[in-house]
């Protein structure tokens, strides 16, 4: 028992056992899989979470031990948590981002235990649910549904933000981890609760902490903030109750051991990364915060900031360098205010009104709180253990110079793309649609933007552009006018810096006019066909032939060269514009074909394929299109050019220097 206890207080030995532990989860991550094939199916089990939105009701369904995610479209109300029910569906394996540095859907579900998910035909109840602690659950959040305030009480008491509309607002800010239930949240409650029971036996305080954040683990749906905070005070009661004298930094190792013995999938859950690493800095930092108030929360906002930096650019790319200062004005309002009246309200509802009129005075003090933010590139693997290998030099040896080192390696790190010596072209997958980006050093072109109905993809585009360190996009070609190849210019006009936009010939059609609109409201120049644009690491010129008055052969055809090698887009050109092209032009020997309308056989006829001899054709086309694209006799015709395709390859990426590389993200 003796030896049992001097392995336990043995900080070096825990650390040892962190590690194996973490090493371990990260093996066990390749072991999971579900139990289930794709394809038809029917499902029986409990729903865990449920959420109506628009006619549409996504929930999780917990059978046996594997929680399958449902999407079922109707505008019904008549299940909720913890009813048993019946699915009958289509399950597929989650789909992964096809367009590099954007957000990863399968990732993100396996990050929360979640392996398949299912797009159901029928749900049919088989027993209402009859478990108090859902009933419990449910009932809280209908009480918070009836508050004004509701969309800030549901989101620090339940950790829900799916109303928080002005989320997006302050995650520019700097300042959405104070929305976010984390350890924080969770300490001030705890010392509240320990307030009230400061006369109570020890054991009973923490027994009655623990049980409680048990039952606050399920109802937040197990959030990984949460979870660790309920390890740690448990380590830390068991610490005190066994006489182990473990220190902080001994409580976090075993809190995050035990997380990751329990679910190992909690390394891919972005929560868990966020909490993880910060309270780890803060916890190996605590000896500099000392002194005032403010000298301790400064220190407190600068670690917290500096320390998630890596995950916070691989998230948004780009970081507000004014979040520090927005922190010290915002977040002791929320923390010391907002968030306890929230508490308060909840059990004296009559404080609604006063906490709603609170609650909208944040709003608007956020709104004019300031932003400065700088395009970061995304942090590739190697960068950020050399960044963390550099904090934790630093922690160890408290050496200033470390600590440039850091500052250093982040400013040439943002600076990079400009020295980057590399050219790139990119060819995205953004489905039945075309859009490329092509960057040298602090040069973007755009040619068209894709646009796919009822899905908007700008964002995707534009987190994109940020993760390549696009600070703006110099010229945006637009080859025609139809949805599917500007109808995200709009999106992209009106969130990020263009500097030009350039039109095909022809009259402007209602996309086109919208487009221009947001143009003249930002002051973008846009202009028709032009010759040339200037390219630094080579020529692109567009292959100007006479009108054909028709949208599609009218489009932008463009002839790029970078170093020695041939690029040519077609836009969506039909036959009558190529034999136009090949009669104007001398085209030979194209190294990389943009074929002309992704692979119909109204264009990339077989004369211009023999007269041009790509080398590369590369299609872009959506997964099971209407339209059957590519068509059999385009592929033939292709047949000695070798083919990518988005719909099987995802995004093409071609690296130009000395030589290329291609790479697809499938």
């Amino acid at each position: 028992m003796i030896r049992l206890k001097t392995i336990l207080r043995s900080k070096k030995l825990i650390i040892v056992l962190f590690i194996g532990i973490l090493l371990i989860s990260l093996m066990r991550l390749k072991c999971f899989k579900s139990s289930y094939e794709d394809g038809p199916t029917t499902l029986t089990g409990t729903i865990t979470q449920i959420k109506y939105q628009d006619g549409k009701i996504s929930l999780v369904l917990k059978e046996h031990k594997e929680r399958v995610q449902v999407y079922y479209y109707s505008h019904e109300n008549n299940f909720s948590l913890g009813d048993k029910v019946t699915i009958d569906g289509v399950l597929n394996t989650p789909k992964e981002n096809t367009i590099p540095h954007t957000f990863n859907y399968r990732l993100y579900l396996e990050g929360q235990g979640i392996y398949k998910v299912m797009n159901a035909d029928k749900v049919m109840l088989v027993e209402k649910n009859k478990k108090l602690s859902f009933k419990i659950k449910k009932a809280i959040a209908s009480y918070l549904d009836t508050f004004k305030s509701s969309k800030f009480m549901k989101t620090f008491i339940m950790g829900d933000r799916e109303d928080f509309d002005n989320y997006d607002l302050y995650r520019d800010l700097g300042v959405a981890h104070i929305f976010a239930l984390s350890g924080m949240h969770i300490s001030l409650l705890a010392r509240l609760i320990l307030k009230l029971l400061q006369r109570a036996k020890t054991s009973f305080k923490y027994g009655f902490l623990i049980a409680f954040l048990l039952f606050y683990l399920f109802l937040t749906n197990y959030m990984a903030s949460i979870v660790r905070s309920f390890f740690m005070y448990v380590y830390q009661f068991l610490g005190k109750l066994c006489k182990y004298g473990w220190d902080s930094e001994q409580v976090y190792y075993w809190a995050i051991a035990s997380m990751l013995l329990i679910r190992p999938q909690y390394i891919l859950d972005k929560g868990f990364q966020y909490s993880a690493i910060i309270s780890f800095f803060l916890i190996k930092f605590r000896f500099i915060m000392t002194g005032s108030f403010l000298r301790k929360f400064f220190f407190l906002s600068f670690m917290a900031f500096m320390s998630s930096l890596p995950l916070s650019i691989n998230i948004n790319y780009e970081i507000n360098i004014l979040a520090i200062l927005n922190n010290l004005l915002f977040v002791p309002l929320i923390a010391f205010v907002v968030y306890p009246l929230g508490l308060l309200t909840f059990f004296v509802p009559v404080l609604d009104s006063p906490y709603f009129y609170l609650t909208a005075m944040v709003e608007k003090y956020a709104a004019h709180l300031f932003t400065l933010k700088v395009v970061v590139p995304a942090f590739p693997v190697f960068l950020i253990v050399i960044y963390y290998g550099l904090w934790w030099l630093f922690l160890n040896t408290y050496q200033k110079r470390f600590f440039f080192a850091i500052i250093i390696l982040l400013g040439v790190h943002i600076l990079f793309p400009a020295m980057d010596w590399r050219a790139y072209v990119y060819y995205l997958d953004v489905g039945q649609g075309d859009a490329t980006v092509v960057k040298y050093r602090d040069q973007t072109i755009m040619i068209d933007t894709g646009g796919v109905y009822n899905n908007d993809l700008s964002p995707d585009i534009i987190t994109f552009l940020r993760s390549i360190g696009a600070q703006d996009i110099d010229y945006l070609i637009l080859t025609h006018g139809d949805f599917d190849h500007l109808g995200n210019a709009r999106g992209i006009a009106a969130n990020y810096p263009v500097k030009e936009v350039i039109f095909n010939v022809g009259t402007y059609n209602d996309l086109e006019r919208e487009l221009i609109a947001v143009l003249d409201e930002r002051a973008i120049k846009y202009t028709r066909r032009p010759d040339a644009i200037p390219f630094a690491r080579g020529s692109l010129i567009f292959l100007n032939s006479p009108s054909l008055a028709n949208e599609n052969d009218d489009s932008n055809v463009v002839y790029l060269t970078i170093d020695k090698y041939r690029f040519l887009f077609m836009g969506d050109a039909g036959i009558r514009r190529e034999a136009e092209l090949l009669k104007d032009y001398n085209l030979q020997n194209i190294d990389f074909l943009k074929v002309g309308h992704h692979g119909s056989d109204t264009s990339t006829s077989a004369e211009f394929v023999a007269a041009i001899t790509p080398k590369y054709a590369i299609i872009s086309v959506g997964k099971n299109n209407r339209y059957g694209h590519p068509k059999a006799s385009v592929l033939k015709t292709l047949l000695h050019s070798h083919i990518y395709r988005t719909d099987r390859d995802g995004t093409i990426e071609v690296t130009i220097f000395h030589g290329y590389k291609i790479s697809t993200f499938s």
